[in-house]
């Protein structure tokens, strides 16, 4: 393809055939230049403000600074032991019978993707139950609602997070009396089990049952260690974050749709402008996509209706969205985005940006959009709307401090988001002219002009996904 491709073919301005019964500037209800940015700016002080009033909210509760180790050596002298082991799966009959049955089901290679899906997401992994010696004054500043386990009974407090009513231990039913604060650190994925004589062949000598430690203030003080890392490393250290509150990650979806939808109508704003330039290479897809209004709009309630919706999924089932983080985190860490992880920690930002750009561009967009949508038609559509959805779910505003993270991601959110939404429409369009050239029994023609409007769209996604990628790149590495 050549830059005459995308020359105009005739007069001074360049405008791809409009479909039938499509009048021009239709866009115009929904793009006006004094809607965009207002909405974008207000989504984002609404972020900016949720942040600081949780924030503010957090100061006064208990153990809002707790770290613990489930197995490792105390950092600090003043710390309190503990001991704890995993919730057997034998509680969860339905998540061990579909692990068991997949096992069964493949051998192999297959056997060794499932093992590492297993491993990689953590769902086996099931919550702790801590055994700790605490004052019950000390414990019942931390409970949001129930009641303090009685001493010497089967009684235990859970984490917000904690899946189950009751379990069963080695033969020991032990029920849940209480649940703690949000705020409360590090035990969001566990219960509280106060020491007594009555289990202490519990968490003896038993297989699984590891010690540990727990700092009740201990955050701050971690932060000050300098070899914090090396600590990291060495044992697992729970409690660097806190869940938030429902109220606070209603508030944060709120302010990230305020973006979305104002990203959206900036961005046609601006291809409204373009669409006015007379010659330039990507002029033709930005015609060709704003004489789509019905299929435009179309798109970007499907595409973000899925994202935000899938966002709400998450809050209400927070485990299976700790499972995607941990698989996206190894991804990023030791799976297929590695390099992308290693730009980051390497804290240069045109690399970064470089290998954000070839994800999200080359692999995305060009291999599984644009190319694959040629193969099988609208094929990229569904894996975007997959994408979506995926990576509404976990975005899931769970943890706290993410509303004032997402002040600044929002961003980064229309900007990548948009791409790939223009990039569905330019395959619409594409197929739209293909089906009319058969329809017309003029099909050389049609499908040319479709290549030459796919063409100007490839560039006009690259470049959209180059700025979003150098941004996202500036503020994670200079923010961070």
């Amino acid at each position: 393809m050549t830059m005459s491709d995308f020359a105009p073919e005739e007069g001074n301005r360049v405008e791809p055939p409009r479909f039938p019964n499509t009048p021009a500037n239709t866009f115009r209800l929904y793009n006006h230049p004094a809607i965009g940015i207002p909405l974008v700016v207000f989504g984002v002080l609404i972020l900016i403000i949720n942040g600081i009033l949780e924030a503010r909210n957090q100061q006064s509760q208990p153990w809002i600074d707790a770290v613990w180790s489930p197995d490792g050596e105390a950092i600090w002298d003043d710390t309190i032991l503990v001991r704890s082991r995993s919730v057997p799966l034998d509680n969860f009959p339905i998540l061990k019978r579909e692990i068991s049955d997949r096992r069964e089901k493949v051998n192999g290679k297959e056997a060794e993707q499932l093992e590492a899906l297993i491993t990689n997401t953590g769902i086996e992994k099931t919550e702790r139950v801590v055994f700790m010696d605490v004052p019950p004054d000390e414990l019942d500043s931390l409970i949001v609602s129930g009641r303090l386990p009685e001493p010497g009974d089967p009684e235990v407090l859970a984490g917000v997070f904690a899946r189950l009513d009751s379990f069963e231990m080695d033969e020991t039913t032990f029920e849940v009396v209480g649940r703690l604060s949000p705020a409360v650190s590090g035990f969001h994925f566990a219960y509280i089990l106060p020491e007594s004589t009555s289990f202490e062949s519990l968490f003896s000598e038993q297989e699984g049952v590891t010690h540990g430690w727990l700092a009740i203030s201990g955050r701050d003080r971690l932060k000050e260690e300098t070899a914090i890392k090396e600590l990291m490393d060495e044992q697992d250290i729970l409690g660097m974050r806190v869940p938030t509150t429902s109220r606070h990650a209603y508030a944060s979806i709120l302010g990230l749709m305020m973006v979305a939808v104002g990203g959206a109508i900036a961005h046609m704003t601006v291809f409204s402008i373009l669409a006015r330039r007379s010659g330039g290479i990507i002029t033709v897809g930005v015609q060709a996509v704003l004489q789509q209004p019905r299929v435009l709009l179309g798109m970007h309630v499907v595409m973000f209706g899925t994202f935000f919706g899938m966002m709400m999924v998450g809050i209400q089932f927070p485990v299976p969205h700790l499972w995607l983080l941990n698989l996206i985190t190894h991804e990023f860490t030791s799976g297929g985005l590695s390099y992308v992880g290693e730009a980051y920690a390497s804290g240069r930002i045109f690399a970064a940006a470089l290998a954000t750009w070839f994800n999200n561009f080359i692999v995305q967009t060009v291999g599984m959009t644009f190319v694959i949508s040629l193969i099988v038609p609208m094929v990229g559509l569904a894996k975007n709307l997959l994408s979506f959805a995926m990576v509404g779910f976990g975005m899931a505003p769970l943890w706290s401090g993410m509303s004032g993270m997402f002040s600044f991601h929002s961003i980064t959110m229309t900007l990548e988001l948009e791409a790939y939404i223009i990039a569905c429409v330019i395959v619409v369009y594409f197929w739209r002219r293909v089906v009319a050239g058969l329809m017309e029994k003029d099909v050389i023609p049609q499908i040319r002009q479709g290549f030459r409007v796919m063409g100007s769209g490839v560039i006009l996604t690259g470049v959209m996904l180059g700025v979003a990628g150098l941004y996202e790149a500036v503020t994670l590495i200079l923010l961070r």
